[in-house]
């Protein structure tokens, strides 16, 4: 059951600043394996990389458990256990498609 999320593309009649909130249910609720990939950095533009406004979550609801994303952005993958998993993004539209990829897998 993969998932493949987009952060919204800027056009000319939109703003360029946005929020958006995903959250990526198990469709039967159970709690199994998950692999997040979120896209890499453009290299050597880490000042502007996406990754600086992305907030990763296990779980959904007041006991969600936050996942540190290191600071170096060399990490874009990411296993858990759980039977949810939240993005959140504050930030700017994006110049080009940029994918975060979920999969429940058993």
């Amino acid at each position: 059951m993969p998932a493949t999320l987009i952060i919204p593309q800027w056009d000319k009649g939109s703003t360029k600043q946005l929020q958006c909130y995903w959250h990526v249910l198990h469709p039967e609720n159970q709690t199994m394996n998950v692999s997040i990939r979120l896209s890499v950095c453009v290299p050597g533009d880490f000042d502007n990389c996406y990754l600086r406004y992305v907030k990763l979550y296990e779980g959904i609801g007041v006991n969600n458990k936050p996942i540190r994303i290191p600071s170096d952005f060399k990490t874009t993958r990411f296993e858990l256990v759980t039977n949810a998993v939240v993005i959140r993004y504050f930030g700017w539209a994006a110049k080009s498609p940029i994918p975060m990829k979920i999969d429940y897998r058993k």
